[in-house]
């Protein structure tokens, strides 16, 4: 049998892959910082694993091959989650060490894990966890419940998933509804947008600086007053269905009134209000619309790419002063492509960053689409590259 012919590494094209934008990168840091200090900022319990595990997780979808932050995140929100002791807790738990398994691909988060039940300590794992809240199930399940079920037949071939896993009370607050279609999303498509379509049948106003959501009539009249929260999961909604036409007018209402801000790498919207606090679960949902394409969020539960943790993989990267906007290996042409460009660090300064499970031992490597002898071999599968801070292409062999 004749062996394949391997494509040329230059005849790979950096622009064909995933790239983050701006915004995105600046999201990503924005939530990577808050995940290197105890306090508030990241926060903890059902909220901030949902979403902010669930944006962790599309970032590292996107960049697949380089997952070092995104571990981390992940890391940070399972530590900082208080013992779970009731049925919704359980839920939300599963839901996050679902997610950080496959973010880091490290099996200590299916390990048995302090929980509380009937006002006792136990240490249950995470299938178990799922299994009795299936038990448990009578009439209502919380989507988390589902999304944690779906994620664990995926990468361990178990049929936990039920069809009443869509179901989560919500009241009149239009964030609820948007929190209930963005959980739904993943699992029933079609219940989500109707959930969303009723948002805009009945809250949605469109005027010359775009579409947004206001809050119920019976909770503000006579004021009209415009949903912050809501319009953050409705933009993050609309970029997950493909809603073009209110992505492009929810845009232009986060550009006119919400403040979209830039600093020291970070990016947020301010959302109006001036004062230091940054509005922590809207400025998640609104990243996750920043970061990938319409179906991410489905192909996250639906689709998760667990091969990417023995693939050549970018690693000891000096993050944040230098930020990866890409890192993908392509199976059929065996080429990893990097892109990096400048973070906190002062541009054109040395720095390095390592690839492993590199799968031979004769190494090619290009530097903005020439080759380099700027690397070195420290060791089987695995080399460490001499660059500057900046933007650069990287492709790998």
């Amino acid at each position: 049998m004749t062996p394949r012919r391997r494509t040329a590494l230059s005849s790979v094209k950096p622009e064909a892959y995933p790239l983050l934008s701006r915004e995105a990168l600046g999201g990503l840091k924005a939530l990577w910082c808050t995940a290197q200090v105890d306090g508030e900022g990241l926060g903890v319990g059902t909220s901030a694993c949902d979403f902010s595990m669930r944006l962790a997780g599309l970032v590292a979808q996107e960049l697949p091959a380089w997952r070092e932050a995104t571990a981390q995140v992940a890391d940070a929100l399972v530590s900082r989650f208080p013992q779970p002791a009731t049925p919704r807790d359980w839920a939300s738990f599963a839901h996050c060490l679902m997610l950080a398994t496959a973010i880091s691909g490290d099996g200590k988060y299916q390990e048995p894990q302090p929980v509380r039940r009937d006002d006792t300590d136990v240490r249950y794992t995470c299938e178990q966890m799922i299994s009795l809240l299936n038990e448990q199930h009578q009439s209502v399940v919380d989507a988390l419940a589902g999304l944690a079920a779906q994620l664990h037949d995926q990468l361990y071939d178990t049929a936990y998933r039920r069809s009443e896993h869509w179901f989560t009370r919500w009241g009149p607050s239009l964030d609820r509804g948007i929190v209930l279609a963005l959980r739904i999303a993943p699992l029933d498509p079609g219940q989500a947008l109707q959930v969303y379509e009723r948002l805009w049948r009945d809250h949605g106003v469109e005027d010359d600086e775009g579409c947004h959501l206001t809050w119920p009539a019976e909770l503000t009249a006579p004021v009209v007053m415009d949903d912050r929260m809501a319009n953050a999961g409705a933009l993050a909604f609309a970029r997950e269905l493909n809603d073009v036409e209110r992505l492009e007018g929810l845009r232009r209402w986060f550009d006119a009134r919400y403040g979209p801000t830039f600093d020291g790498g970070d990016f947020f919207y301010t959302f109006g209000i001036e004062d230091p606090w940054r509005r922590g679960i809207a400025n998640v949902w609104a990243a996750m619309a920043h970061v990938a394409e319409s179906g991410a969020m489905r192909r996250l539960y639906n689709e998760p790419n667990m091969d990417r943790h023995s693939q050549p993989t970018v690693t000891g990267v000096d993050y944040p002063n230098l930020a990866v906007r890409q890192a993908y290996y392509d199976p059929e042409k065996d080429a990893l492509v990097v892109g990096t460009t400048a973070g906190d660090g002062r541009l054109g300064a040395p720095t390095v960053f390592n690839v492993t499970c590199l799968g031979n031992a004769d190494h090619e490597v290009l530097v903005d689409g020439a080759p380099t002898e700027c690397w070195d071999p420290i060791g089987p599968g695995e080399i460490r590259l001499r660059t500057t801070i900046g933007d650069h292409t990287v492709v790998v062999r």
